[in-house]
């Protein structure tokens, strides 16, 4: 019985064998021939990402390919990949890779610290942020012209609902060229009034616009603020910057003059901060303070943080 047993699991080892090994062959082969394609011809003008199956990856140009393996230029010398070893092949923008390192795109492009730039979220896309631990929002893109966004204070407070304020930011794109986008908006908030039952209702409309491209622009805007109807007759302006001098970091300011009146201070506000990125998510970590006679260095501490979704 014992002898019966054993010749019969060795013949149904000998079926089965093969048939795994030749699965995985052919798996290997669609691999490679899948990789190939994506390659296409060598092409040294072109700059690619092999993505390989160890989890690395390189950044650079193909200069060479056989029936195995392709000659691959990087920023730390020229090495053969195999095919077999190669999982994915990805195309970069010749903008997007520096000295061999391919630059993801910002995960924040439609906000400076706090306030928005000139761009638009696609369609589809949309983020969540926090601001100083207690300002978290939202924002979404409608369409490629039209984004809204919203959130809340979360201070702790015996009566929550009463004791923080709820804004939303709609968001209407008016130029959308390479280097050069306009858009227009609102930050609309409602605080409840701690004297009686209705809500105290206040905000900014705004148009801002920006220049440059997607490592180094230039933003500028003009706001009105306005108390429940009442609309100011003055308005505040903002300037802005930002500029991205590595894969993984950023300079980003923020600055603002205010409207100048008898009984109140106008001194500017500055604000800046490195923005540290990963492909879907950005942390900024700076200062803000006002330019007056009493001015402290480097300034009141900013972190804010942003995810894409």
């Amino acid at each position: 019985m014992i002898r019966l047993l054993s010749v019969l699991f060795v013949l149904l080892a000998g079926a089965l064998l093969p048939t795994d090994v030749a699965a995985q062959a052919t798996d290997s082969t669609r691999r490679i021939e899948r990789v190939r394609r994506e390659i296409g011809a060598a092409d040294s003008t072109r700059v690619r990402i092999l993505r390989l199956r160890d989890g690395s990856s390189l950044t650079g140009r193909v200069v060479g390919m056989d029936s195995a393996a392709v000659r691959f230029a990087s920023a730390v010398g020229t090495v053969t990949v195999p095919l077999s070893e190669i999982a994915d092949v990805q195309e970069v923008a010749g903008r997007d890779a520096h000295t061999g390192e391919y630059w993801f795109v910002s995960p924040n492009p439609t906000r400076l610290l706090l306030a928005p730039t000139g761009r638009m979220l696609k369609q589809g896309d949309g983020y969540f942020s926090v601001h100083e631990v207690v300002f978290p929002g939202f924002a979404y893109g409608v369409t490629d012209r039209v984004s809204f966004g919203g959130g809340m204070s979360v201070l702790p407070s015996d009566d929550f609902l009463r004791d923080n304020v709820v804004y939303v930011t709609p968001k209407v794109g008016v130029v959308a060229r390479k280097n050069v986008n306009v858009a227009v908006g609102a930050l609309a908030l409602a605080w409840p009034d701690p004297d009686d039952e209705s809500l105290d209702m206040f905000g900014i409309l705004y148009a801002v616009g920006t220049l440059g491209g997607p490592n180094a622009s230039v933003t500028g805007g003009i706001g009105y603020g306005y108390v429940g109807s009442d609309l100011a007759d003055r308005p505040a302006l903002m300037l802005g910057a930002d500029l991205r001098f590595a894969r993984h970091v950023s300079f980003v300011t923020e600055n603002y003059r205010f409207p100048t009146s008898a009984d109140a201070d106008n001194d500017p506000l500055i604000s800046y901060a490195l923005r540290l990125m990963v492909e879907q998510a950005a942390v900024d970590v700076g200062f803000v303070n006002f330019l007056d006679e009493d001015i402290s260095f480097p300034g009141f501490p900013y972190v804010g943080f942003v995810y894409n979704f």
